[in-house]
């Protein structure tokens, strides 16, 4: 490699291809061999690793020769040189990256390769190099890819931390930082340091780290109540995307949204042990209900601003959801409600718990105007009838059931009443 160095720099020097040529030969020799020769070595010189040394010095050449081209004139450079100019900058990082998973340890490497992506992204983008920033992408991806398979699971400690708090949270960082700075690179003019592909990986970024935010999450605290940091995610997520603009990460709330009823449902319900000394179930449910209602006025919020459409990245499917969002949410809410009271309750009670929950919805319902709400609880309420009536007729007996449908009677007549005296501000309304 250092003769390959020499030649290349003497043929960029005097403007003769025929150094360079054997220049770049002997550049692929000294691949070949360290891949086969110092790769697998264990050899040690110094209490150092052989190997060490010998793939630092051919990764840090070909990224030296990669800036050497950068920098050399113009008319000294063939079409070859500059076809080949892209494959330095792989070669070095592929070097780099090899280096590191053969001497770091398990739990290392992530991190390292991490701050590797890091210095090439950040470096592609001072100097306007995309073959900089696209091998440093790979290698951000491959960090992720060792985080997930060897630092999750790790259950060492260090200073008081476990291994994945202080290894998995700065990677968590790094990946929204990342997002932040190709975010926030010029999209057009003369100081466009970015293109297509850098907007497309800056907004896999924010998916990836909420991704990984999850799987810390999961492993570091379990899957106890769930639900309820799901419903507190749900809610940031939501202001995050309407207070910076951001599509994704609002199309990342309604996808948690979604998630927070199918956890609460299918597990919290029947396993969340005690909160805070409170009932877990209910516990779930009041931050869910409350996450939602709050998720629905920040869509609505969002829908009445000003220039709200004016975003600095926008989704089809977001787009597509967002004027339903407000009712979305609020159906989520009252459904929640009522299936956390039909796990609980049974029987009467539980007749008078949806009436009530259906009595409540309606009256937010018209106040609010969110039509969502009103024809949840009018539904809410048809059912309880529904389910009175049978009882009435299976369970009560003679005089029961007459107190029954004096009752359904009443409630009948004083819902029928009130829709006929503010007909007209119902209609207003809708």
């Amino acid at each position: 490699m250092i003769l390959a160095l020499l030649l290349i720099e003497a043929g960029m020097a005097l403007g003769e291809p025929h150094l360079r040529g054997p220049g770049y030969v002997a550049a692929l020799a000294a691949t070949v061999a360290v891949l086969a020769l110092s790769a697998p070595s264990h050899e040690r010189l110094a209490n150092i690793a052989t190997r060490t040394p010998a793939l630092l010095l051919v990764a840090a050449a070909y990224l030296y020769l990669f800036l050497l081209q950068r920098r050399a004139r113009a008319d000294r450079l063939h079409d070859f040189d500059r076809s080949l100019r892209p494959l330095f900058s792989w070669a070095g990082t592929a070097l780099a990256a090899l280096l590191v998973w053969l001497e770091a340890r398990p739990t290392l490497v992530g991190p390292v390769w991490m701050i590797l992506a890091l210095l090439l992204v950040e470096a592609g983008i001072a100097l306007g190099e995309s073959d900089l920033r696209l091998p440093g992408y790979v290698v951000l991806v491959a960090s992720h890819a060792s985080l997930a398979m060897s630092n999750l699971t790790a259950t060492g400690l260090v200073g008081g931390l476990s291994v994945r708090a202080m290894t998995v949270t700065p990677a968590i960082a790094a990946t929204y930082y990342l997002w932040w700075r190709l975010r926030s690179l010029p999209q057009e003019g003369s100081k466009r340091a970015g293109d297509g592909r850098d907007e497309v990986f800056g907004r896999f970024l924010s998916y990836l780290g909420a991704a990984m935010i999850g799987l810390f999450v999961r492993f570091e605290f379990g899957l106890e109540g769930a639900a309820l940091r799901w419903s507190l995610a749900m809610v940031v997520l939501l202001l995050a995307g309407h207070v910076l603009r951001d599509a994704d990460l609002r199309f990342q709330g309604y996808l948690v949204a979604a998630a927070v009823i199918v956890r609460a449902v299918g597990f919290d319900f029947r396993s969340a042990n005690r909160i805070l000394g409170l009932d877990g179930p209910l516990l779930i449910t009041i931050v869910g209900v409350a996450g939602y209602l709050a998720a629905g006025f920040l869509i609505r919020m969002r829908r009445t601003a000003a220039g709200a459409r004016n975003d600095r990245r926008s989704l089809e499917i977001e787009s597509t959801l967002e004027p339903y969002g407000p009712d979305l949410m609020w159906l989520l809410a009252v459904a929640l409600t009522a299936l956390y009271l039909y796990r609980t309750w049974s029987g009467v009670p539980l007749i008078v718990a949806w009436a009530v929950e259906g009595l409540c919805a309606a009256g937010a319902g018209f106040a609010l105007k969110a039509r969502s709400l009103r024809l949840s609880g009018l539904a809410l309420l048809a059912v309880c009838v529904a389910m009175t009536l049978v009882r009435a007729f299976t369970t009560f007996d003679m005089p029961g059931r007459i107190v029954t449908f004096l009752v359904l009677g009443v409630a009948l007549l004083v819902i029928s009443f009130a829709y006929t005296r503010y007909r007209e501000s119902i209609r207003k309304v809708l």
